[in-house]
C-alpha cells in the first residue's frame, strides 16, 4: 500500500554528517521518522541479527523512493553501488543527487545518463527540494505543510556551506572542522534562549545507550529543530556524534528527546543545527 511504503535513502559512511542533515530536513519538513530506511540510525537501519543482504534488498523492494547521494565516497563503495543498480532492477523510483566537489559529468559517466540532481547553489537545492515535495506528496501519499517544508529547508540551505566542506575533506582524508558547539551539558539555551535543555542523562535503553533530555520551548511560538550531540573522551577528543529531531514543541511546552547509539565517553555537548 502507498501509505506504508518508505524512503530509502542511501549514502556513504563518510557523508554521514550530511545524510543525517538531510533526513532531518525531512523529518522537519513532515515526513514521519518511521517512513525511513536509513542504516546509519539504529532505530531506521538494519536490526541486530538480519542478514545485511537479504535485509536490505527486502527494503528495497518496500520502499517507495530511494534517494541516493552520489558522491565520490558513494561511487567508490560496493554497497551504494549495489543499492543503486538493485533499485533500478526492481524498478524502484529513484532520485540520485550530486554531491559536490562530484560533478553531475563524473557521475554519469560512472553510472549512467540518468536524470540527477545536483547538492550545489541555492537555486540548485531549492529545485531538489521542489521535486522531492512533489514526489512525497504523489509517490508516498503524504501530505506536506508547504509552510513547514519551506522552513526546514531554507535551514538545510543555511547548514549546506559547512556540511558540504566536510564532505570535501572526507574525499580527501583532511580531518573535518569540529562543529559549533552550544553551552555544556546541564541546563543549556540554544538559538536566543528560543529552546532550553534539561535533566540531561544517559540511560540504558533497548538500543543500547541513549541520551535524553527535556527540551522546553521558551518561545512564544511553536518551534521543531534538528538537535545533534557531540561526545568527548577525557582528553577532550571526539568520539562520536548523533542526531535526532524534535518536533513541534509549543510556546512553553516541554518534550523529551532521545538519541539512540551512544558511544562511551566522558563528557557530551548539543547543539541546535536547524530551528524551524
Amino acid at each position: 500500500m502507498q501509505s506504508e511504503r518508505k524512503i530509502f535513502l542511501s549514502h556513504a559512511w563518510a557523508n554521514k554528517p550530511l545524510a543525517d542533515q538531510f533526513r532531518d530536513t525531512l523529518v522537519l519538513g513532515g515526513v514521519p521518522e518511521s517512513r525511513f530506511f536509513y542504516s546509519s540510525d539504529r532505530a531506521t537501519g538494519i536490526p541486530s541479527g538480519q542478514d545485511v543482504g537479504t535485509y536490505l534488498r527486502e527494503s528495497l523492494r518496500g520502499a517507495g523512493l530511494v534517494i541516493e547521494l552520489i558522491s565520490h565516497d558513494f561511487l567508490g563503495r560496493p554497497m551504494c553501488l549495489m543499492e543503486l543498480g538493485a533499485a533500478w532492477v526492481m524498478g524502484v523510483s529513484t532520485y540520485p543527487i550530486v554531491i559536490p566537489p562530484l560533478s553531475r559529468e563524473e557521475a554519469v559517466s560512472k553510472v549512467g545518463n540518468v536524470q540527477m540532481g545536483l547538492l550545489g547553489d541555492d537555486s540548485q537545492v531549492t529545485d531538489i527540494f521542489n521535486e522531492l515535495y512533489d514526489r512525497l506528496n504523489n509517490l508516498l501519499g503524504l501530505r506536506l505543510s508547504l509552510a513547514a517544508w519551506n522552513r526546514a529547508v531554507t535551514g538545510f540551505r543555511a547548514q549546506l556551506p559547512a556540511l558540504s566542506q566536510q564532505a570535501t575533506g572526507a574525499h580527501r582524508g583532511l580531518p573535518s572542522s569540529p562543529p559549533r558547539m552550544t553551552k555544556a551539558l546541564g541546563r543549556s539555551a540554544t538559538s536566543g534562549e528560543k529552546l532550553t535543555f534539561d535533566n540531561i542523562s544517559i540511560i540504558e535503553g533497548r538500543r543500547g545507550k541513549q541520551l535524553v533530555a527535556e527540551v522546553t520551548n521558551v518561545d512564544d511560538v511553536e518551534h521543531s529543530a534538528s538537535i545533534k550531540a557531540t561526545f568527548y573522551d577525557s582528553s577532550n577528543t571526539i568520539v562520536g556524534t548523533r542526531s535526532s529531531v524534535i518536533n513541534q514543541v509549543g510556546p512553553g511546552a516541554t518534550k523529551t528527546l532521545t538519541i539512540d547509539g551512544v558511544p562511551e565517553h566522558a563528557r557530551s555537548k548539543l547543539q541546535i543545527d536547524t530551528l524551524v
